[in-house]
């Protein structure tokens, strides 16, 4: 999935993960276009290439809005599928920290560990 399908001022690839078919809706073609450097590169005199962000790299920390209004988008569109029953969550604290009972994420954790 790139960003710059999405507006952004860059092409900034990003790697999108999930556990259904639904994910393959977010990616687009690429459009052709000059796009703005995030980077600045300097060859210094020993031979080693200096590399630096200039100030557009902070502003593509953040998703475009069309790639937000899009992830709305897909995620009203997708049917909702039954969680598969689980016997037990998994063991991911080791029983070494708050578990945030009171956030009640079982349907979370049930969800991530398909």
């Amino acid at each position: 999935c790139w960003m710059g399908s999405y507006g952004a001022s860059s092409p900034k690839g990003t790697h999108l993960w999930g556990p259904h078919a639904d994910i393959q809706k977010f990616i687009l073609p690429l459009p052709c276009k000059t796009w703005a450097p995030l980077v600045t590169k300097k060859t210094l005199a020993d031979g080693r290439v200096q590399v630096s962000g200039n100030s557009d790299l902070k502003g593509s920390q953040a998703y475009p809005p069309a790639f937000g209004h899009a992830t709305v988008g897909v995620w009203k569109m997708a049917v909702e599928r039954p969680l598969p029953p689980v016997k037990k969550l998994p063991k991911i604290w080791g029983g070494k920290v708050d578990k945030w009972p009171d956030a009640d994420l079982s349907d979370v954790f049930q969800f991530l560990s398909m």
